[in-house]
């Protein structure tokens, strides 16, 4: 087994909200919810980049719609790769194609747990196409 060039260190979680909506009535085994992925990379000095990927789920300003809860949860972590990458011109899909994957995988067991406590269905973060 050879080890990456392509490292991230400490992913850890720096933001979680969770609404429920008073005015939701529950009338169906699946939650239907909007789903938006949002990512920030911020490229510093040397090999270095700082990642975070936010998943929102619902409407955190609107409680009007059909949706059962709304949530934003934020996972970081600092991401660092070797000359050979640097100098090969792949970078940049690898922090945000690869990068994001792998915080996405963070995101997923946190939300599962959030919403596992709360009084609707686990909800289980599907696989996510990064290239559309």
């Amino acid at each position: 087994m050879k080890v990456s060039e392509f490292q991230y260190t400490n992913p850890h979680l720096t933001e979680m909200v969770f609404m429920e909506n008073p005015n939701f009535v529950m009338n169906k085994e699946k939650i239907e919810i909007t789903e938006n992925i949002l990512s920030n990379i911020k490229k510093i000095e040397g090999n270095h980049a700082v990642i975070s990927v936010s998943l929102v789920l619902g409407d955190l300003d609107d409680f009007e719609n059909d949706q059962p809860f709304a949530l934003k949860c934020t996972v970081g972590a600092e991401f660092e790769w070797s000359e050979k990458i640097q100098n090969g011109g792949k970078i940049d899909v690898l922090l945000e194609k690869n990068a994001q994957a792998l915080l996405i995988g963070y995101l997923r067991p946190i939300v599962a747990n959030i919403t596992n406590v709360s009084k609707f269905p686990v909800y289980n973060l599907p696989f996510i196409n990064l290239n559309e």
